[in-house]
C-alpha cells in the first residue's frame, strides 16, 4: 500500500510534458504522449480521468530510474512505484496504447485527462535532468501509433479490432526509436486508419482537415517550434489520388514552420509512392527506404517475420526502419 500525501497538479512547472500531443488541460488523445520529472520519497502514483472512455483500459509504460519499462492498465489510478530508497528519482511515463475502435475525434472517447502525480508526505518534484533541445512531431496512421506490433490484427467482432489495446505499443513504435536516436522531445500524432483523403477509425478527419486540432474544437498551440516534421502516410489511400492534398499540406506546414525540416516517408510498404513523390516535387524532403524493407508490410493477411499481419512492422522490425530512417536523415545537411 502506498502512504501518500501529496498531490502534485499535473501542469506543474516541474512536469514535462511532451510536445505537441498535450493539451494545454493536460490531456492525452494519442498513443506515445509522454512525461517526465524528478520526484524525492519511495512512492508514486498517477492520477487521471477517462470521460466517457470506450474500449479496453488505457496502456501505460513507465520507468523509475532508468529501469527497464513496466506496463499497466487503468482508468482512473496507476501505481508507478513502491518502497523506493528515499531520496530523488526520475519518472517517465508513457501512454502506450488506447483503443482506436473508438471516437478520439467528437467526442472524445479515448481521452487520458491527466490530474496529478501521488506522492509521499513530504515529496516534491523539480524539472528532469537531460532534457533534449531537439523538437520533432510526428503525424500517421495506425503504423505510427504503434498499433499491431505485439501481434496481429486479425480477430474482428462486431466489426471491431478487440485485440488494439493488448497488441499494441507506441514505446515500440518507429517514432519512439526514431526521436531516442535523434536525441530529440517529440509529439506523435498517428491514428488508426488515417489518410490523406479518408477519417480513421476513430472519427479524426484526414490529416489535411485535422492536424491543427488535438480533437475538434480544440486547436493545437504550437508553443515550441519543431526542428523537424516527419510524415508518413498513405498505407490507407490505396489507389485514391493523394498528389493534391498532400502537395497542399506539405506547403501549408512549410509556411507555418519555414525553419523546420520537413521529411516525406514513403510508407514503409511502398504504398502510393508514385503519387507522394509527385506531391513532394513542391520542396519537400523525401525518404524511401525502397522495396528492400517493404518485404513483409505490404500484404495484409500473410503474416511474415516482419510483421505478424502482414502490414504493421513488429517491434523488432519498427526497430530496424526507425534505424534505416535515421541514416537517410543523417546523410542530408
Amino acid at each position: 500500500m502506498i502512504l501518500a500525501a501529496v498531490l502534485v497538479q499535473i501542469l506543474d512547472p516541474a512536469i514535462f510534458l511532451s510536445p505537441y500531443n498535450t493539451t494545454a488541460k493536460g490531456e492525452w488523445i494519442y498513443p506515445g504522449a509522454y512525461l517526465k520529472t524528478t520526484f524525492t520519497g519511495t512512492s508514486a502514483a498517477l492520477h487521471f480521468d477517462t470521460p466517457g472512455y470506450q474500449g479496453a483500459a488505457p496502456k501505460f509504460r513507465w520507468s523509475v530510474d532508468g529501469e527497464p519499462l513496466r506496463t499497466g492498465q487503468a482508468t482512473a489510478r496507476l501505481t508507478l512505484a513502491e518502497g523506493l530508497r528515499p531520496g530523488g528519482h526520475s519518472l517517465v511515463v508513457y501512454l502506450a496504447a488506447t483503443d482506436a475502435n473508438y471516437d478520439r475525434w467528437s467526442e472524445p472517447r479515448q481521452m487520458v485527462r491527466l490530474r496529478a502525480l501521488e506522492l509521499d508526505d513530504g515529496a516534491t518534484v523539480r524539472r528532469p535532468r537531460g532534457l533534449r533541445k531537439k523538437r520533432v512531431v510526428f503525424f500517421g496512421d495506425s503504423i505510427t501509433e504503434g498499433a499491431w506490433n505485439l501481434g496481429d490484427s486479425y480477430r474482428v467482432v462486431e466489426k471491431k479490432w478487440v485485440e488494439w489495446v493488448k497488441h499494441s505499443d507506441a514505446t515500440q513504435a518507429w517514432p519512439y526509436y526514431l526521436a531516442r536516436s535523434l536525441n530529440a522531445e517529440y509529439g506523435v500524432m498517428g491514428s488508426g486508419g488515417m489518410s490523406w483523403l479518408r477519417p480513421s477509425h476513430s472519427n479524426i478527419p484526414p490529416l489535411p482537415e485535422s492536424w491543427r486540432f488535438h480533437y475538434k474544437g480544440l486547436a493545437r498551440e504550437w508553443r515550441e517550434r519543431p526542428d523537424m516534421v516527419v510524415v508518413n502516410m498513405g498505407t490507407n489511400d490505396g489507389e485514391r489520388d493523394t498528389t493534391a492534398a498532400a502537395a497542399r499540406w506539405l506547403g501549408e506546414v512549410r509556411r507555418e514552420w519555414p525553419r523546420a525540416r520537413i521529411v516525406l516517408l514513403i510508407p514503409f510498404g511502398q504504398q502510393n509512392k508514385a503519387r507522394l513523390l509527385a506531391a513532394a516535387e513542391s520542396g519537400a524532403e523525401v525518404i524511401d527506404l525502397g522495396p528492400a524493407f517493404a518485404e513483409g508490410l505490404n500484404k495484409y493477411g500473410a503474416g511474415s517475420a516482419a510483421s505478424f499481419d502482414g502490414l504493421h512492422p513488429n517491434a523488432v522490425t519498427s526497430e530496424r526502419l526507425a534505424e534505416a530512417v535515421r541514416s537517410r536523415i543523417s546523410r542530408r545537411p
